[in-house]
C-alpha cells in the first residue's frame, strides 16, 4: 500500500480583500513625499526659486516707482487734458501689473515640481534677453 493516494483534505477558500483606494492613496502620498525631499535637497530649484523671487519683486518695485512719478508729473505740471487721462491709464495699468508681481512671487514660493520651475526660470531670461536685444537694435 505504498502507492495508494491520499485524499487530500478539501482546502478552505482564502479570500483576500484590497482597499485599492487605500492603496491608491497611501502610493500617491509616498511619491508626493519623495519628491518634497528631492526638491528641497536640489540646490538649482532653490537658486531660480530665489532669483524668480526678487525678478518679480524687483518688477513690482519699478512699477510702482513708474507710478509715483505719473503722479509726480500729474502734480507739478500742467498738461492737456489727453496728457492727463494718457498719464492716468498708465499708471494703472503700472500699478495694476505691480500687485500681479508681487502676487506672483507668492505663486513661485508654492512651486513644487523641479522642472516646472526651472523651465519657467528660463523662459523669463529668454524672453529678458530677447527685449534687451530689440530695444539695443
Amino acid at each position: 500500500m505504498l502507492f495508494c493516494k491520499r485524499k487530500k483534505a478539501p482546502q478552505e477558500a482564502v479570500i483576500v480583500n484590497l482597499d485599492y483606494d487605500k492603496l491608491a492613496a497611501a502610493l500617491v502620498k509616498a511619491q508626493r513625499e519623495a519628491a518634497e525631499v528631492e526638491f528641497e535637497k536640489d540646490n538649482t530649484a532653490y537658486l531660480s526659486k530665489t532669483l524668480l523671487q526678487y525678478a518679480f519683486a524687483a518688477v513690482g518695485v519699478l512699477l510702482m516707482v513708474f507710478v509715483g512719478s505719473g503722479v509726480y508729473m500729474l502734480c507739478t505740471n500742467t498738461y492737456q487734458i489727453v496728457y492727463v487721462i494718457l498719464i492716468i491709464v498708465l499708471c494703472l495699468l503700472a500699478l495694476i501689473y505691480a500687485f500681479c508681481a508681487f502676487g506672483m512671487i507668492k505663486s513661485v514660493g508654492r512651486i513644487k515640481d523641479r522642472n516646472y520651475l526651472v523651465s519657467f526660470f528660463s523662459f523669463l531670461v529668454a524672453l529678458t534677453a530677447l527685449i534687451v536685444a530689440i530695444v539695443k537694435g
